[in-house]
C-alpha cells in the first residue's frame, strides 16, 4: 500500500512538474488529452491512425493531425491571404503539432494560431502526405491547393467554442482543420498514381457538413470512385453502384467506405452499416483522389474536414471502424461518438 501511494504521489508532482515547466508541446498533450490517458496509448504516449492494427493497407494519409508518433516532418503550408505569402509550415514532431516559419516574417505556432482563427484568413495550400508509402511514381502524394479558384481550402485554429465546427459540435480548443466553402478542392501533387489501386479501396476521413445543394464530394477521384453527401441526411458511397446511409449535418462524423464488391462496407459513426455492393471500379493510374470536389469538376462540398486516408489490400471491417473512431474521437473531440 505504501509502494502504491508513493508512486502515485510521484505521479501526481511528476504531472504538475510538467505542466509548470512552461512547454507547450509536453503541457498540451497532458492538458488537452490526459496524462498515459485518452487515445494516447502505447508508442510513447500518443497514437495515430498510422500506430492502429487496422486490415488495410494506408497509401495516402492528408490531415492537421499527426499520422502517428514517429513522424517527424511537414503536415501542411499555412498561406496567409492579407500577405499573398506562404508563411510557415505545420509540422508534426512526437505526436505534437508545431511550425516552422517560411520567410524572414517570422510566423510561429503562436502566430499560426493566432492569425488563422477565421475561415477567411489563412490557406492550406499543401497538405501532405505523412503515410510514408510514396505512391505517386515513388514520391509522397502531397495535397496541392491554388490560392485562386478552384483554391485550396482554408486553414482554421479551432478555440473549442466558436471555429472548426457549428451549431454546438466544435473540434477541442487546439486543433486545426479545414474549411470549404464551394469549389475549394486539393489534389495530389503528382495526379498519377504509381500503379492501379484495384478493389478492395478504403477511404475514411473525419468531416462536417454545414449546407447542402446535392451532391457534395468529400474524397473522390475523377473515375468514379467517390465518398460524399447527397442531401443534409444521406452519405454515399460509390464504385460504379451507390450505397448510402443516413447521418446528419452541422455535426462532426467518421466516415468509412470500402469498395470491395457485393463484400463493400458504408459506415459513418457507430452507425448501422451498409454492406450492399458499390460496385466494381478502382482507382486507375490517372485518377488520383481529391479532398473535396475534384477540380472543376462541381459536386462541391460545404463544410470541414479533418484528415482523410486511402487504403487498398483488404477492406474495413466494423470493428477496424469502431477502434479508429474512437482514436479520432478522443484526439478531435467535436462530439465525435
Amino acid at each position: 500500500m505504501r509502494l502504491r501511494l508513493t508512486f502515485a504521489l510521484w505521479l501526481g508532482l511528476a504531472a504538475s512538474a510538467v505542466i509548470a515547466s512552461g512547454s507547450e508541446a509536453t503541457a498540451q498533450i497532458i492538458s488537452d488529452h490526459g496524462i498515459f490517458g485518452g487515445g494516447y496509448t502505447g508508442d510513447g504516449g500518443y497514437t495515430g491512425v498510422g500506430n492502429l492494427t487496422i486490415a488495410p493497407t494506408i497509401i495516402g494519409y492528408w490531415g492537421v493531425h499527426c499520422y502517428k508518433k514517429s513522424y517527424t516532418g511537414n503536415v501542411a503550408d499555412v498561406y496567409s491571404v492579407a500577405n499573398s505569402t506562404v508563411e510557415a509550415t505545420l509540422t508534426c514532431s512526437n505526436g505534437v503539432i508545431g511550425a516552422t516559419a517560411d520567410n524572414s516574417s517570422g510566423w510561429t505556432l503562436a502566430t499560426v494560431k493566432s492569425t488563422c482563427t477565421s475561415t477567411s484568413a489563412c490557406l492550406a495550400t499543401t497538405v501532405y502526405d505523412q503515410s510514408g508509402a510514396n505512391f505517386c511514381n515513388g514520391a509522397a502524394c502531397n495535397m496541392l491547393g491554388a490560392t485562386t479558384a478552384p483554391e485550396a481550402p482554408a486553414l482554421v485554429y479551432g478555440n473549442g467554442t466558436s471555429s472548426c465546427g457549428a451549431s454546438s459540435s466544435f473540434l477541442s480548443s487546439g486543433n486545426f482543420c479545414l474549411y470549404y466553402s464551394g469549389d475549394q478542392t486539393l489534389r495530389p501533387n503528382n495526379g498519377n498514381w504509381q500503379t492501379v489501386v484495384g478493389q478492395p479501396v478504403t477511404y475514411a476521413c473525419v468531416g462536417m457538413q454545414t449546407s447542402n445543394s446535392g451532391q457534395a464530394d468529400v474524397f473522390a477521384d475523377g473515375g468514379g470512385v467517390s465518398l460524399s453527401w447527397q442531401s443534409t441526411t444521406t452519405v454515399q458511397a460509390y464504385a460504379g453502384t451507390s450505397e448510402s446511409v443516413t447521418s446528419t449535418s452541422n455535426a462532426w462524423h467518421g466516415m468509412f467506405m470500402s469498395a470491395d464488391g457485393a463484400s463493400s462496407l458504408l459506415q459513418v459513426d457507430n452507425g448501422t452499416a451498409n454492406t450492399s455492393t458499390q460496385g466494381t471500379a478502382s482507382l486507375t493510374t490517372f485518377d488520383a483522389p481529391a479532398m473535396g470536389s475534384v477540380a472543376g469538376g462541381g459536386s462541391y462540398f460545404t463544410g470541414y474536414l479533418a484528415e482523410c486516408f486511402l487504403g487498398m489490400t483488404s477492406p474495413l471491417t466494423t470493428s477496424n471502424d469502431s477502434t479508429i473512431l474512437a482514436n479520432w474521437a478522443s484526439y478531435w473531440g467535436g462530439g465525435i461518438p
